[in-house]
């Protein structure tokens, strides 16, 4: 008679199963985190974008009524004879008070969401902020860029200004450059934009570490464009950061084939 020898390989199956289980559940935890990510950005984009509109509208018109109130009631204590001259001084400064609160509200709604954004594109977006990061930091920086039209939906225009913005935040607080360079590529399927730097560097160990929230921020809102960034750097060489955004979606690419 003949012997069938039998084998058994219960523990093996069960690890592999399990790993695989393991696996299937990091990857639908990602997945997950990926998508509620992509809903609170959304989120905050339109809640600064309301706070901005109404900063801008309902606050900014309420100065600007108040300091036309304010003009016409100097203008009537002018013909006043004997009028103090400390009240004429005091409306004065009240003026100037509003004065100054309104272009505290003008930056203020600015750095919620630039109007100039949606009315004018990305390019002069751009160099509406650099300007502005030049004058107040004293940095020498310049715009490339080969069009005055960036072709791509809202979202994916915000996320390369918001990524550009983060970029000149860690350069005039970490870097101690004194040149920074943004290069914008419009290439047929995709826009590349190259933010570059004359400063220190950045070591690897702090560009792969996860508290480096600004740097995973600029990573993760590239990520949920379906695009990708680097980050380029060595100690006392400067800073490349890459950011490419494809032109249209994978869903958008599906369709079309």
């Amino acid at each position: 008679m003949k012997q069938v020898r039998c084998f058994y390989y219960e523990g093996t199956v069960e690890d592999i199963t399990s790993r695989k289980l393991t696996e299937e559940e990091l990857k639908k935890s990602y997945e997950q985190l990926h998508t509620l990510t992509d809903y609170l950005q959304r989120v905050r984009e339109d809640e600064q974008t309301r706070i901005a509109r109404e900063i801008h509208d309902e606050l900014g018109q309420s100065l600007t009524g108040l300091k036309i109130d304010t003009s016409w009631v100097k203008k009537g204590l002018a013909h006043i004879k004997d009028i103090s001259p400390q009240i004429m001084e005091k409306i004065d400064s009240i003026m100037q008070m509003i004065d100054n609160t309104i272009q505290e509200t003008r930056k203020l709604s600015s750095s919620l969401r630039p109007s100039i954004l949606d009315d004018l594109g990305l390019i002069t977006a751009l160099r509406w902020y650099i300007n502005g990061f030049k004058d107040r930091t004293g940095i020498k920086c310049k715009i490339i860029s080969r069009t005055e039209d960036i072709k791509l939906d809202q979202e994916k225009l915000t996320a390369l200004f918001r990524i550009c913005e983060e970029c000149f935040t860690n350069v005039s607080r970490h870097a101690n450059a004194t040149v920074v360079t943004v290069n914008l590529i419009d290439n047929p399927d995709s826009i590349i934009m190259e933010v570059s730097d004359n400063g220190i560097g950045i070591s690897q160990s702090k560009i792969n570490n996860p508290q480096s929230f600004g740097l995973m921020g600029m990573k993760e809102r590239a990520n949920l464009m379906g695009g990708e960034l680097h980050i380029i750097s060595q100690p006392g060489k400067g800073t490349i950061v890459r950011t490419k955004i494809p032109v249209k979606s994978e869903a958008e690419n599906t369709v079309k084939r």
